[in-house]
């Protein structure tokens, strides 16, 4: 049996057979904008960004993580942040007006601008799941930096 229950904007349903639920705040066509928190492997809550408007990032990037090994992106793009440009959750940079597309070169068409994604960051891949991206107007280096809040060591700057 499907309970469900509204607190404003956010949605919670709990399947007490299955023992599942899940917290979200669904858009005007029912999709799961900003947030959906469902239960983990040990029941720890686990926070999945943008699960409807997330996307996979560009393929035909190479992708290293903090000690410099190439690795494959194990997430969505959830979030975009702009170096002096447009920034926000998906669900924000549409209700915005803008538009946010995968070109073939691997950057991103941005509200009408072309933007290269420079790091992939993660806040904690353990509860959190959709990266945001950092991206500029030009390419800074041939490869993609994918970088979790734990690999930051703002104690050693």
């Amino acid at each position: 049996m499907l309970d469900t229950f509204w607190l404003g904007p956010w949605k919670l349903e709990i399947d007490e057979v299955r023992g599942k639920w899940s917290i979200s705040n669904p858009g005007p066509n029912d999709e799961k904008q900003l947030y959906e928190v469902v239960p983990g492997a040990q029941g720890e809550p686990i926070i999945n960004a943008e699960p409807d408007l997330a996307f996979d990032a560009p393929a035909n990037l190479r992708y290293i993580n903090v000690r410099r090994e190439e690795i494959k992106p194990d997430q969505k793009i959830s979030g975009i942040v702009c170096h002096n440009g447009p920034r926000g959750s998906l669900t924000n940079l549409k209700k915005l007006g803008h538009t946010v597309e995968r070109n073939q070169d691997g950057s991103l068409q941005i509200g009408g601008e072309k933007w290269w994604i420079i790091t992939l960051f993660l806040k904690d891949k353990d509860c959190f799941r959709g990266y945001d991206a950092f991206c500029a107007r030009e390419p800074l280096d041939e490869v993609v930096s994918i970088l979790e809040f734990c690999d930051l060591d703002i104690f050693l700057c």
